[in-house]
């Protein structure tokens, strides 16, 4: 096979992928890594490195060339060389040197949650010997674009009023959007058409959309978590109920994947049967939280739960008060140490 510096195909390709929304940065780097991994037969051509603080082990990687296979694949997420925090003067020079000694057979897909810097070395050696992918969440217009764009490519002829809640949906979450959008090529078949009732009764409803932003928001940037909560109550887009059952799904969701990875389960394993980009939040947010705290956290909630049902607590303030426990001091259930 011949070898391809610009990213066009697996030997040497060498592929940058950031941006501002994680939905779109997981999808494309499964489906990137996913083709350049069809074919290889030997396992220790393929390895993933997660924001890998040391870069010996990575360095040796990129070094070694492709055994019993025509090219090796490394994918490397988070890399701290491309991150605004907590990188260090010397990160970047040192990956790019890394990136430099790689073996030509070795295809490198560098994944990034979060935009980076133009002037960033790693990104400049990149572009010149590769290829970014900048991927930023759609807003206004480039929302539309993108409900269009996911139309079309599942086939999907909607009625008009079914379009306004995908946006919706798109707005808040485009991980929820994909579900959306796959539960509805299932029941529309070939043909990609649907009637306006059943198109009604599957999409699910806003409130239920945006209450994954406020779960999001209390690991991933618990400064804006009690703003989501107070913007579902303004516009009666979730009862408490609904809200504190689905808190407490999310908790326990979160404490079982963790018990499954303690017991040295890959996460693969443990999220199987969930979409991909659902998987690949819970991940982050397993990698964020301490199994202690959620399951403080999940006790909590129950005996909120039963104080709103006897009325001991009014039900909006007990759920801005849980939420500014788990948020407190701009920190949710964070991981010890």
């Amino acid at each position: 096979m011949p070898l391809s510096p610009r990213g066009d195909g697996p030997a040497g390709s060498l592929v940058l992928v950031h941006g501002d929304e994680p939905f779109l940065i997981d999808r494309a780097v499964a489906q990137l890594v996913s083709g350049w991994r069809a074919g290889l037969t030997n396992p220790m051509n393929d390895e993933v490195y997660r924001a890998p603080a040391g870069l010996d082990d990575l360095r040796l990687s990129l070094a070694t060339p492709a055994f019993l296979d025509d090219h090796r694949v490394i994918l490397v997420w988070d890399p701290p060389a491309c991150l605004a925090a907590g990188r260090r003067p010397a990160d970047a020079p040192r990956l790019v040197q890394a990136l430099e000694a790689r073996d030509p057979s070795t295809a490198v897909c560098l994944a990034v949650h979060s935009q980076v810097p133009a002037t960033n070395p790693v990104l400049v050696h990149t572009r010149r010997a590769g290829e970014v992918r900048a991927l930023a969440r759609p807003r206004g217009r480039g929302l539309d674009a993108h409900l269009d764009s996911e139309l079309r490519a599942r086939g999907l002829h909607l009625p008009s009023a079914a379009r306004p809640r995908l946006r919706a949906i798109a707005a808040v979450d485009l991980g929820q959007l994909d579900q959306e959008m796959e539960k509805l090529s299932v029941a529309a078949g070939p043909e990609g058409r649907l009637d306006a009732g059943t198109a009604d009764a599957l999409i699910a409803d806003g409130g239920r959309s945006e209450i994954y932003h406020l779960t999001d928001a209390i690991v991933e940037h618990p400064e804006l978590a009690l703003r989501h909560l107070a913007d579902l109550d303004r516009r009666r887009a979730a009862p408490a109920a609904l809200l504190v059952a689905s808190l407490g799904r999310w908790l326990r969701e979160l404490v079982q994947l963790h018990a499954r990875v303690a017991r040295g389960m890959p996460f693969d394993r443990a999220a199987a049967g969930r979409p991909p980009w659902m998987a690949a939040k819970l991940e982050r947010q397993v990698r964020q939280t301490d199994p202690d705290a959620l399951a403080g956290a999940l006790e909590q909630l129950a005996d909120l739960d039963w104080a709103i049902r006897t009325g001991e607590v009014e039900p909006q303030l007990g759920l801005q008060a849980f939420v500014a426990g788990l948020t407190g001091g701009g920190a949710a259930p964070q991981p010890a140490g």
